[in-house]
């Protein structure tokens, strides 16, 4: 296994990112995981990103350690970066995330919602082969479902939750 720190520049715009990757084939194509970059690539296309590595490191844990150096806190406030926090171990949990005590509007939750569904949605016009309905059946046979979690998801689907609340039905 191969660890190293990377820096990926957008072509287009310039902007950077750094980040630790972890891998078996170096030439794997990674470019980076945040939210930021990952927005990037879908809108630039990854032909318009190269990589380079920075550092190698002996292991992860030095890894770690380094991300912590290349992707500090000036370079999280730079404008030309597409990283959000401090490096380290990734996105931060609890009072220390970036949304910690703050919720999505309205407009930004019918936003995400439209983006998941139609057309935008990774399953649109495409069905599952019977070989892979077969392996999903299999997973879930001799599943024992509590009572309280078989309530919950009936709840869950009532009334304004179910989304054919309000809908005529086709006859």
């Amino acid at each position: 296994m191969q660890h190293f720190i990377y820096e990926t520049e957008n072509l287009v715009n310039g902007k950077l990112y750094r980040g630790k990757h972890s891998t078996e084939n170096i030439d794997d194509g990674y470019l980076g995981s945040g939210i930021a970059i990952q927005r990037a690539i879908k809108k630039y296309g990854k032909n318009n990103f190269k990589r380079i590595i920075l550092n190698f490191c002996h292991s992860e844990e030095r890894a770690y350690e380094l991300e912590i150096k290349f992707i500090d806190e000036p370079w999280v406030k730079r404008k030309d970066t597409y990283n959000m926090v401090i490096g380290g171990l990734g996105m931060p949990s609890g009072k220390d995330h970036v949304l910690y005590g703050k919720s999505h509007s309205n407009e930004a939750r019918k936003k995400m919602s439209e983006a998941k569904s139609g057309e935008s949605h990774h399953m649109y016009g495409k069905t599952h082969s019977k070989e892979s309905k077969q392996k999903m059946s299999k997973s879930h046979k001799g599943k024992i479902i509590s009572k309280e979690t078989k309530l919950n998801m009936s709840n869950a689907q009532k009334g304004e939750k179910n989304g054919h609340y309000g809908k005529k039905a086709f006859r």
